[in-house]
């Protein structure tokens, strides 16, 4: 409904030229209220006064197409200025409302591969002031054939600009619908030294153990709007691994359960500028290599769900967790 929804309004505004600006009650109409519920409110940096903190502008929703165009809104301080950026160019400026909300419709595409949008907001008369979070764009290359929607699309993850904590998906191809009643793996964020934080999602206020290779790694307790989060205790070797999550009831029975394989490329191309992002795309799988500084690098896999990976809850697996831990 959503690419729909989009593809009439990149229609509908492909006749001019400049992105447009829309008003949040525009927005609510195109989404739906679920999808213009903002998100929880990025962590501004240590050192931010408490001033600076109000005009710290954020991401609340990105929706792209196949073919590049898209929506961006989000926030920022009252009647500000609010540009843009795709990677070093402009995307958009727009100004915000009394409520400091913003939204953007940009028309001219964006090209096939891996993008960083950031933004800026400033007041008149003060310093500009740029997001603390960066929303990375992966859009598939162009082809001639047919492709069906739930084959390939597009990838939208939030992430914090700095390349610490975890990332929050946006978006990505219809093939990853909940085919395990919302428990998913959705992103792996990790450095250089394979430090990782694991995130994903499954039924509110439920308990997810999650196995590496057979190994119990540890619980994650879900939140009221079922999100986890997963910090392991030490760094992820580099290579081909199995990871498994098991959805439990309080007495430990597994409700669901899925397994996904994946590999943790570890791998440093020190030739490459600083802020550079490379995409690799695999089945349900892509992953988001950022070059923050010299030697300093920030992965981010990120995890569709296929039917092959739900498994029987039923299965007991070596090295499985029967009881409380």
């Amino acid at each position: 409904m959503i690419a729909v929804a989009l593809l009439v309004v990149a229609a509908l505004w492909s006749v001019v030229a400049p992105p447009r600006q829309l008003s949040w009650l525009d927005l609510a109409s195109i989404l739906g209220p679920e999808e213009t519920a903002p998100l929880p409110a990025p962590a501004a940096p240590e050192d931010a006064t408490p001033a600076a903190v109000a005009t710290y502008p954020s991401f609340d929703v990105v929706r792209v197409t196949r073919g590049g165009t898209g929506l961006i809104a989000g926030r920022a301080a009252p009647f500000a200025e609010v540009e843009i950026m795709a990677g070093g160019s402009v995307l958009g400026r727009v100004a915000t409302d009394r409520r400091g909300e913003w939204v953007l419709i940009f028309d001219q595409p964006l090209s096939p591969g891996g993008v960083e949008i950031s933004l800026a907001s400033r007041l008149p008369g003060k310093e500009a002031v740029a997001s603390a979070e960066i929303a990375v764009v992966v859009v598939p290359e162009k082809t001639q054939a047919f492709v069906d929607p739930s084959d390939e699309g597009v990838v939208v993850v939030l992430t914090p600009r700095d390349g610490k904590g975890r990332s929050l998906v946006l978006q990505r191809p219809a093939s990853s619908a909940d085919l395990a009643d919302g428990l998913m793996l959705d992103v792996i964020d990790y450095d250089q030294t394979g430090t990782a934080v694991l995130s994903g999602r499954a039924a509110p206020r439920a308990e997810v153990r999650l196995y590496l290779d057979n190994a119990y790694l540890g619980t994650g307790m879900t939140s009221d709007s079922g999100r986890w989060i997963y910090t392991p205790d030490a760094p992820l070797d580099a290579g081909d691994h199995v990871a498994r999550l098991d959805q439990v009831t309080g007495e430990g029975k597994v409700q669901q359960r899925i397994e996904l394989a994946f590999n943790l490329d570890l791998s440093k191309d020190d030739a490459r500028p600083a802020g550079s992002v490379v995409i690799r795309s695999g089945v349900n799988q892509w992953l988001v290599s950022r070059k923050l500084s010299p030697g300093d690098f920030h992965y981010i896999a990120v995890f569709g769900v296929h039917k092959d990976q739900v498994k029987d809850p039923d299965m007991v697996y070596p090295g499985q967790v029967t009881n409380q831990p």
